[in-house]
C-alpha cells in the first residue's frame, strides 16, 4: 500500500492544467476525445504542446514561455500528431495529410485526395498516425464515401490501401472492389479508430457496417519495410449487434509491450475497460461498477492505465487510474467539471489533461 500511495502522489502533484484553449460546448468535449488529435498534443520528449492557434501550428513550452509558431499558410490545420522522434508533426489541412518539421520550414503535402460524398466531416483524409519507425503515416479516408485505412510514405511517393469498411446498398453488403466501380447506391461512414501497436507491426481498428453497427475489433499485420498488410486480419472481438448502437466497441489502447489491447466495451450495459490479448482470446474485465469509463491510456512504463469516468458524478468526467495488471481504480483529481484527453509524461510521473467547467469552457 505504501508503494501505491507514493505512485499516486507522483501522479497527482505534477499534474498540470493545459493553457486556455478554444471555447467548446460540453458535447464537443465529450465527442472530441474519441477523435484523437483534437486537443493539444504533448511532444515525445515532454517539453512542448503542439496546438492549433489562429490557424497555425504553435509549440507551447510545458514549463511556460512564449509559443513558437512553425507554420504560416492561411488554411486551417487540425488533428496534430507528433512523429515518434519529435522532429515532425503530421496534420490535416484542406482535407489532406501534411507534415512540417517541428523546427519550422516548408510543410509537405502527402495526399491529394478529392472529398468524397456525404457528410463533409468524414469525407476527407483524417486522423494521421505515425508508424513508430517514422517511414509511414496511417490515416483514414472518406474519399469514396466510406471509411478506408491507408498508409502514405513520409516522402508522399507511396500510398497503399490497408483495410476498408463495408458498403451497404440497402439490401446487400458489397466489397470494396465493387464500390470502386461506383456501383454503391448508398454508403456508410463510421470511424474505425485505428491505432499502431507500439512495435509498429500491427494495426488495430473497428470494422463497422450498417448491418453490424456495434462493430468487430480487428488487428492486421503490417510490414514496415513495404508498407503492406502481410496477412489476414485477426478478429479479436465481435460486439453483440444492435442497429441502434448499443453494445458498441469504443476506444482501444495498446499496452507498451504490444501484447494487450485495453478496450472500452458495453458488455455489462456500461462502458467499461476490458483487456484482450493482441493475438486473440477471452476478454478480461478491468473496470467494474456503474458509470461510463472512457479513453484509456497506458503509462509509458506499462504499470498504469488512466481513464476518464463519470462513475462518481454522472454530470462530470474525472480522471481515474487503475493498475494495468488489475486492481481497484482510484480517482486522481479533486476538481469539478469535465476532464478528458489525459496524456502521460515520458517518465510516467505526470499526467496532463484538458479540463472544462460550466464557467470556464476550456483549460
Amino acid at each position: 500500500m505504501k508503494k501505491l500511495s507514493i505512485a499516486f502522489s507522483m501522479l497527482l502533484v505534477p499534474g498540470v492544467l493545459l493553457a486556455q484553449s478554444e471555447r467548446l460546448t460540453i458535447d464537443d468535449l465529450l465527442s472530441a476525445g474519441a477523435r484523437r488529435g483534437g486537443f493539444e498534443q504533448l511532444s515525445p520528449d515532454g517539453k512542448f504542446f503542439a496546438k492549433e492557434e489562429s490557424g497555425q501550428i504553435a509549440l507551447v513550452p510545458v514549463n511556460g514561455g512564449p509559443a513558437k509558431v512553425i507554420t504560416s499558410s492561411p488554411k486551417p490545420k487540425s488533428e496534430l500528431q507528433w512523429s515518434h522522434d519529435g522532429k515532425h508533426i503530421a496534420y490535416i489541412s484542406e482535407g489532406d495529410v501534411w507534415t512540417v518539421a517541428s523546427e519550422g520550414g516548408d510543410p509537405q503535402r502527402l495526399t491529394h485526395d478529392p472529398s468524397g460524398p456525404g457528410d463533409p466531416r468524414g469525407a476527407t483524409d483524417h486522423h494521421p498516425h505515425w508508424n513508430p519507425n517514422g517511414h509511414w503515416i496511417l490515416f483514414e479516408s472518406g474519399r469514396k464515401g466510406f471509411d478506408e485505412l491507408y498508409v502514405v510514405s513520409v516522402d508522399g511517393l507511396q500510398e497503399k490501401l490497408l483495410a476498408s469498411t463495408e458498403i451497404y446498398t440497402g439490401s446487400d453488403v458489397i466489397t470494396n472492389s465493387v464500390a470502386d466501380r461506383g456501383d454503391a447506391v448508398s454508403s456508410d461512414r463510421f470511424d474505425p479508430q485505428p491505432l499502431w501497436s507500439p512495435d509498429g507491426t500491427r494495426i488495430s481498428y473497428t470494422e463497422r457496417s450498417r448491418q453490424f453497427f456495434s462493430g468487430k475489433l480487428k488487428v492486421i499485420p503490417f510490414d514496415q519495410k513495404t508498407g503492406s498488410v502481410t496477412g489476414a486480419a485477426i478478429n479479436l472481438y465481435t460486439a453483440k449487434n444492435d442497429p441502434g448502437g448499443a453494445w458498441a466497441i469504443n476506444t482501444a489502447a495498446w499496452s507498451p509491450d504490444s501484447t494487450t489491447l485495453t478496450v472500452v466495451l458495453q458488455s455489462t450495459g456500461w462502458d467499461k475497460l476490458w483487456q484482450i490479448p493482441a493475438t486473440g482470446g477471452t476478454p478480461r474485465q478491468l473496470s467494474k461498477g456503474t458509470g461510463e469509463d472512457e479513453y484509456p491510456v497506458y503509462s509509458p512504463d506499462g504499470r498504469w492505465i488512466v481513464f476518464s469516468s463519470n462513475r462518481d458524478l454522472p454530470e462530470e468526467r474525472h480522471l481515474w487510474v487503475v493498475p494495468a495488471k488489475g486492481g481497484n481504480p482510484h480517482r486522481l483529481t479533486s476538481l469539478a467539471g469535465i476532464e478528458t484527453n489525459p496524456q502521460w509524461s515520458p517518465d510516467s510521473d505526470s499526467i496532463y489533461f484538458f479540463r472544462a467547467t460550466s464557467l470556464r469552457p476550456g483549460a
